[in-house]
């Protein structure tokens, strides 16, 4: 299984860069995870959207879910071209339902509620769900494959739930929103420090880590090495383009 990095600036994109989105791929199982400002361009470099086996979304702020919305036509003209004929699955919390609602559009893509809890089988990765702490409902993610396990923390604040989302995970991908010093303001908004984020992958045994959800204007160096100061286990800043292999 490979997970390879298209978006990962929040809660806006970098000159040049994307929001967050990542594609979880192995062999013809291609699953997207989220899809902020910037990512469908980028997507399309490497991968065309009727080959999408699933779309996952974490939660509807829209630094994760605004391209999504824009998917919805470009799987439409694919469906008109006669590319592909099925919709594709996009699972996501059902609130707020005017927006969740908007995922169903014609025959090109339809809406499935997430449960927290719930377990699926996406081609050849199975994929778990769990309830993230947040500013509104959000979904945590682990994904097995045959390769190992990748863990998404989705945005998050400290707690039991970053630590049981990252339980046992070859890789953990989590968000990094603040650095130290800021923790009232991560705790305010549904966030994590740097730090925090390694606490979690060290309490949770994970095998490695990688920050992502960085704000564009954060100095992403101080937050990795904030990171490593605690934990003993592999840190690494996710980068734009880069794949990883699980």
């Amino acid at each position: 299984m490979q997970l390879q990095i298209i978006g990962h600036t929040a809660p806006f994109p970098a000159p040049g860069l994307a929001c967050p989105g990542y594609l979880v791929t192995e062999g013809e199982t291609r699953i997207l995870i989220d899809g902020g400002c910037g990512v469908l361009e980028r997507l399309l470099t490497v991968c065309a959207c009727e080959e999408l086996t699933a779309v996952l979304l974490s939660h509807f702020h829209f630094d994760h879910c605004s391209d999504l919305f824009v998917l919805r036509y470009a799987l439409d003209a694919s469906r008109r071209r006669g590319l592909r004929t099925e919709a594709l699955p996009i699972f996501s919390p059902s609130e707020p339902p005017e927006l969740a609602g908007l995922l169903t559009y014609r025959e090109a893509t339809r809406h499935v509620a997430a449960i927290p809890g719930e377990t699926l089988c996406l081609g050849a990765i199975r994929v778990r769900f769990l309830a993230a702490e947040h500013t509104l409902p959000v979904l945590g993610m682990v994904l097995e494959g045959t390769t190992g396990t990748l863990a998404y923390s989705a945005d998050c604040r400290w707690g039991d739930g970053v630590v049981a989302t990252a339980r046992g995970a070859d890789l953990f991908l989590c968000e990094a929103t603040f650095q130290d010093g800021e923790e009232d303001a991560a705790g305010a908004t549904g966030h994590l420090t740097a730090r925090q984020a390694a606490m979690a992958a060290g309490r949770a045994g994970a095998g490695r880590l990688l920050l992502t959800h960085i704000p564009a204007a954060a100095d992403r160096q101080v937050s990795l090495e904030q990171a490593h100061a605690d934990v003993d286990l592999p840190v690494a800043l996710a980068e734009a383009g880069r794949t990883y292999c699980v």
